[in-house]
């Protein structure tokens, strides 16, 4: 399926690409900060504190990274996919959008439920 013009005109369509692009980097920047904060708080310590050495946060670090990037590209992934007209595309952004909604993320999360599920934007991606 080629994307045509319509569908990268329509502006629901791009706010919502370009709420994922934002929410994608918002999330890569989050894990790349947590990675800082788990480097930096062994060093931080003070000596006499009972505070586990460096091996036992660096998992930790690992694993906020891995969720965050993880996270960062499918939010990516659907902004792509979605301007190449993609329903898979379509499919995720709903998901996204009914995760982000019951969250501190409401504004972003309305905003994409509303621009898939429009009637226009609905018929073009489901056929």
């Amino acid at each position: 399926m080629e994307p045509n013009d319509d569908l990268r005109g329509d502006p629901w369509v791009l706010a919502a690409r370009y709420i994922l692009w934002f929410c994608g980097v918002s999330y890569l920047l989050i894990g790349l900060g947590c990675i800082g904060i788990f480097a930096a708080m062994p060093l931080l310590a003070e000596p006499s504190d009972d505070f586990p050495p460096l091996f036992v946060w660096i998992p930790f670090a690992l694993l906020s990274l891995g969720l965050t990037v993880g996270i960062a590209l499918v939010n990516v992934a659907a902004a792509v996919g979605l301007g190449r007209g993609r329903r898979w595309a379509w499919i995720v952004t709903l998901i996204l959008g009914a995760t982000y909604a019951p969250s501190a993320c409401l504004p972003f999360g309305a905003v994409l439920l509303y621009a898939m599920l429009n009637d226009r934007t609905r018929r073009r991606y489901l056929g």
